[in-house]
């Protein structure tokens, strides 16, 4: 086994040496390569000859620990500490002081093999208490024996064992034991060795991480002792379960104390080349590694000179570390697509930004910003502003239903700081501008999606940039009060905050180039002094939620910083990797190093700054203010997440920049795209998407790697032109996909602690000096409508998908629909009066007055309520002959050119083929239920059986699916108007169709019944028998009011009936669902309330409509009797 060590570890708590382990003396004496496994040596007989100078070689070699297993049995072998044998504990501690003469520290194992005999004679195993306080009496003696030669210790190298002993007798009791001893050890060798650099461990199996929870090992130990096996048929298995048991530890640091390797005598330096890997991408805390059996390899450059290989590789800088990680990767492998999920509570988000998208530039009294100033003097395209923008000020509700629609679990937003305070200070507060932040943020809760609020995103108010904005230091208490009233106004419920977003644009482009506003192009002073103003106004934001929210309110404060990655346009040249390494400090690090690292400027930045200041004395090309050392430990650690920013890449090389200002110049570098990177409608944005992995990794090496925060992708997207197809967008479904498919592998492969991405932009909006002419959002957004209507694109419904996945791998619902239980009437009503009961209604309601029926009634309906939209198949389906369909009745009807402008439904809404767009918009409406109805013909196109749709049937299965997995209960009518052409030449007239009807009703039970608990046979059926048969103006176009309808209805009746009792008689039991009927009535009115002749007719007209089928089904099985008797007077 080979180890080397890549780059600067973090060690335990900061130790900065990685341990490369060999050992232990055996028995038979010195271990060489090699040689056996043999008994260790247990100071049983003197320490074998030579073993001070394989020590001397193991050093030469670069070991740095060797370990000493100690024997409880041979120190006490009476168990009792005060009956040691003296001459076994003198053999020890001389053995540790050969090994510390020559330099090699010890790692002392406590337990790894034989109980004293005494003791398992006494006590029997590890299930025993007085065991248990015994090895602790034990473990004291050596601690107080051995400790001051040696530093290092592991309690049981092989935990795992002693777990499943005690778990074979009281599984719980055993453990909360186990777990209590190893607290009581760590506490009582802290305590009385207090000294630095003194650590405990104890040793599990890589595959044990579910005994962790049991042992809350980050409470009992200071790194963890790992026994792991490597196959070269699975390797990506190791980095997995090293990983798994790192996260379950509360990311302990991992000594890798046993490495057994398997299948890889094809292959003897993958492992090694895998773990080196591993330690040079830092995406786990490994703090050293075992190296037996490596002395051998001869090839190895360890063997070698490992001493020197680990100062090289530990003096290369966070940015060449991940560059030579990632740097050699081929673009097959640098591009495979990483078909998995992302972890469980990941955070899917989108977002919007105030000036963007929610005009109402003056409504609610809200002040003037310099984006408002910027538009107004026609410095956006085509003279552009953003006074009405998306008008999202007036359209909360709108952009929360397009929110629930994408499925986002998060949703970010900028608060606008002069629709808050107009004049960017407290004393000109709008109470108008606060109440709708407020409205927004409890939409977004009641919708079941968490608020992230930014504080600026650009948009200062004009009054504080007529005082000096960003460059006058007085802003830095008027952004700490205006963050102060934030965070005491909507804290309760915001429990994410953003201070700044992409505070560099500010700085470079706001004061740098002047592109955008406050338009001030001064590169060598402003750009400076505004960075400055913004890391002291972030800081102090920071501290005013620490000091007075952060413990009532729990939330997080951070900052979203915006960075590319930099590759060396020629990567065979170091200074092309200095040159990239210079890109990203001075645009990245520029924020990122006094927040997340040391409270300064970069080293490099400062170095850089006063190199020009030396060359250029005629022209200094910057001026970079300092921090006080109080200003500085003020900032340092000011985040709880790191918030990134990325939108693409730079190939970078080096060049002397002379005496110009601006980060190339007095960076000496230049940034180019490669042009075969996919271009967009930005001339800044080209798709590189595995980027942002080598970024992600450089963030946790560079800024997280002992200030261990989250990373938060606050912002990645791109624009598309305002022309051509503006909602199928397939460049930015591609651009997206890939990105977060790249955010996926730094996860899942690299171990890097990313826990949301932002895809931006919820809609299009305003792009400041591009106005509306690029388009970023997920929705289109109709600029030239004063309603601004809003359109998912193709990206929003990928989108969706992803985020219902939670990746790339599909997931199985388990929602299955709403509960009713099944109430069977055991006797029948009796028939109505004529006229009916129902008279007193009439006698209640005819006679109230006006005001007495407008009056609105304030309440809430029961929290179990069912709400439901409802379509119907040849309405909306379309595909009127798609996948195999047959034509229906109306299919027949419409295509006769009978419908005004002879439209028809052969494409209707399209939904055949637009499933994915039904489903947004019912997740967006938050519906409970889905009434549609099945097309019998896209079932079975000729109406029978025989001629089965399989494609039709998959269509059915997807909408129900789709419907299941977003917890809306499906409810299917099996016929609504719209019958199989083939059956008409048999039609409702006749009784056959009921059996035939019946089974196409058992078909549909039996195919989607385990699914589908609420039928409903018949839509309307009053409607079908008399539009349809009665009047003739529906298919299929009969008139023949005095028979046909009356036949219809009856063949509808006991089509009905047949169809309830096949589910009652074959599927209930099993499937649990209920069937009805969905009958239509107006409301009927006498003309006259007081005049009985009058009720009367009302009531026929309600029996003639409603109870032709209600009073069959729902009271005698008969017509009713105002029906009945109408009929037999107009007979005669």
């Amino acid at each position: 086994m080979l180890c080397v060590y890549g780059g600067r570890s973090s060690g335990v708590n900061g130790q900065e040496d990685f341990m490369l382990l060999a050992g232990p003396l055996t028995k038979q004496g010195v271990r060489t390569s090699g040689s056996e496994e043999n008994e260790a040596f247990d100071c049983s007989h003197p320490i074998p000859p030579g073993s001070k100078q394989y020590f001397e070689y193991l050093q030469s070699k670069g070991v740095t620990h060797f370990k000493v297993p100690l024997s409880w049995a041979q120190i006490l072998p009476t168990g009792l500490p005060s009956e040691p044998q003296q001459a076994v504990v003198r053999c020890y501690q001389t053995l540790l002081k050969h090994l510390q003469e020559v330099g090699l520290q010890p790692l002392v194992i406590l337990h790894g093999s034989t109980v004293p005999d005494s003791l398992r004679s006494s006590y029997g195993g590890w299930e025993s208490q007085e065991m248990l306080e015994r090895f602790q009496q034990y473990a004291e003696f050596a601690f107080m024996e051995f400790a001051p030669l040696a530093h290092s210790w592991v309690t049981f190298s092989e935990l795992d064992g002693v777990l499943r002993e005690v778990q074979a007798a009281d599984a719980l009791t055993g453990q909360q034991s186990i777990s209590q001893l190893n607290k009581n050890l760590y506490l009582f060798y802290h305590q009385n060795f207090p000294d630095k650099g003194r650590y405990l461990s104890f040793g599990l199996e890589t595959r044990d991480v579910a005994k962790l929870s049991h042992t809350k090992a980050s409470a009992s130990v200071d790194f963890l002792s790992v026994h792991t096996e490597y196959n070269c048929a699975s390797s990506e298995d190791f980095s997995k379960e090293l990983r798994n048991l790192q996260t379950s530890s509360g990311n302990l640091p991992i000594l890798i104390y046993e490495m057994n390797i398997h299948g890889c005598s094809h292959n003897q330096h993958q492992p090694l080349g895998d773990l080196l890997h591993i330690i040079q991408s830092r995406s786990l805390n490994i703090l050293g590694c075992d190296m037996k059996g490596m002395l051998d390899i001869q090839d190895a450059p360890v063997s070698r000179d490992l001493s020197n290989l680990i100062k090289t590789t530990e003096f290369m800088n966070s940015y060449e570390t991940i560059w030579q990680t990632f740097g050699g990767q081929t673009s097959a492998e640098r591009d495979l697509f990483l078909m998995e999920s992302f972890p469980s509570g990941f955070q899917w988000a989108t977002s919007t930004e105030s000036f963007k998208a929610e005009g109402g530039w003056l409504e609610g009294g809200k002040g003037e910003t310099i984006w408002d100033r910027f538009g107004h003097e026609g410095q956006a395209l085509g003279n552009q502003t953003a006074d009405l923008a998306c008008d999202s000020y007036n359209k909360v509700d709108y952009d929360v239903y397009l929110l629930r629609g994408l499925q986002v679990n998060t949703y970010q937003f900028s608060i606008s700081w002069a629709r808050i305070f107009p004049s960017g200070h407290r004393d000109s507060q709008s109470k108008k501008g606060a109440l709708y932040y407020d409205k927004l943020i409890n939409a977004l809760i009641e919708s079941g999606i968490q608020p992230v609020a930014t504080l600026y995103h650009w948009d200062l108010p004009q009054a504080l940039q007529d005082n000096g904005g960003w460059t006058n230091a007085s802003i830095v208490e008027a952004f700490k009060d205006y963050a102060d009233f934030c965070f005491a106004k909507f804290g309760d419920r915001v429990k994410t905050w953003n201070t700044f977003s992409s505070p560099w644009v500010v700085s470079h482009a706001g004061y740098g180039t002047g592109e955008h506003p406050p338009g001030i192009k001064d590169y060598v002073v402003s750009s400076y002094e505004v960075t400055h103003n913004l890391l002291k106004s972030h800081a102090e934001a920071w501290h005013v939620y620490n000091d007075k929210y952060r413990k009532s309110q729990r939330g997080k404060v951070g900052i979203a910083l915006n960075s590319d990655w930099a590759q060396p346009m020629n990567p065979s040249k170091p200074e092309d990797v200095t040159a990239a390494d210079h890109y990203l400090q001075f645009m990245l690090g520029w924020f990122a190093h006094p927040i997340f690292v040391d409270g300064d400027y970069p080293a490099l930045l400062k170095n850089q700054v006063e190199q020009k200041r030396k060359e250029c004395p005629d022209f200094v090309p910057a001026v970079l203010p300092t921090f006080t050392p109080e200003e500085s430990k003020r900032i340092h650690g000011t985040s709880d997440f790191f918030g990134l920013n990325h939108y693409t890449s730079r190939l970078v090389n080096s060049s002397k920049g002379g005496c110009s200002p601006g980060p190339e110049g007095v960076g000496d570098f230049q940034a180019y795209v490669d042009p075969s990177w996919s271009t967009t409608a930005s001339d800044w944005i080209y798709s590189a998407p595995w980027g942002l992995r080598a970024l992600l990794n450089y963030i946790a090496t560079e800024y997280l790697n002992v200030t261990k925060v989250p990373i938060y992708i606050t912002g990645n997207g791109m624009p598309t032109e305002y022309s051509g197809d503006a909602l199928n967008d397939t460049s930015r479904v591609e651009y997206m996909k890939s990105y977060i498919n790249e955010a996926l592998k730094a996860i899942t492969l690299d171990g890097v602690d990313v826990q949301r991405f932002t895809v931006q932009s919820l809609m299009d909006g305003f792009e400041g000096k591009q106005g509306y002419s690029e388009r970023f959002g997920l929705h289109h957004v109709n600029f030239k409508d004063e309603g601004r209507p809003r359109t998912p694109k193709q990206s929003a419904y990928i989108f969706s998908q992803i985020i219902e996945q939670n990746g790339f791998v599909s997931s199985k619902h388990v929602f299955r629909g709403l509960r009713m239980s099944h109430t069977r009437r055991s006797t029948a009503l009796s028939p109505s009066e004529v006229p009916s009961k129902s008279k007193v209604i009439w006698e209640k309601f005819s006679q109230q007055s006006k005001f007495q029926r407008q009056m609105y009634h304030y309440g809430t309906f029961r929290h179990d309520f069912s709400w439901g939209v409802s379509s119907s198949t040849y309405q909306i389906e379309g595909g009127w002959n798609a996948d195999g369909k047959g034509p229906s009745v109306w299919d027949n009807f419409t295509q006769s050119g009978s419908i005004p402008g002879n439209a028809n439904g052969n494409v209707a809404c399209d939904s055949y083929n637009r499933l994915d767009e039904d489903l947004y918009m019912l997740r967006a409406l938050k519906v409970k239920t889905y009434r549609f109805s099945l097309s019998w013909s896209r079932i079975f196109p000729d109406g029978r059986r025989t001629s089965l749709n399989k494609r039709g049937v998959d269509y059915y299965n997807r909408l129900i699916d789709g419907l299941l997995a977003h917890n809306i209960t499906p409810m299917v009518t099996l016929y609504h108007w719209d019958l199989p052409q083939a059956l008409q030449n048999i039609g409702w007239e006749n009784v056959e169709m009921i059996d035939i009807f019946n089974n196409f009703c058992d078909f549909c039970y039996a195919t989607f019944g385990n699914r589908v608990k609420f039928w409903i046979t018949f839509n309307q059926p009053q409607t079908i028998a008399w539009l349809g048969y009665g009047l003739g103006q529906i298919p299929p176009n009969v008139k023949n009011p005095g028979t046909a309808p009356y036949k219809v209805a009856h063949n509808l009746i006991r089509a009905h009936a047949k169809a309830y009792h096949t589910y009652d008689d074959k599927y209930r039991k099993s499937q649990g669902g209920l069937v009805s009927i969905a009958l239509n009535a107006d409301w009927v009115e006498p003309t006259d309330v007081n005049v009985p002749r009058e009720v009367v007719a009302a009531d026929r007209a309600m029996q003639f409509q409603l109870g032709w089928f209600a009073h069959p089904i729902f009271k005698n099985g008969d017509y009713p009797e105002a029906m009945k008797s109408q009929i037999r007077v107009k007979r005669t």
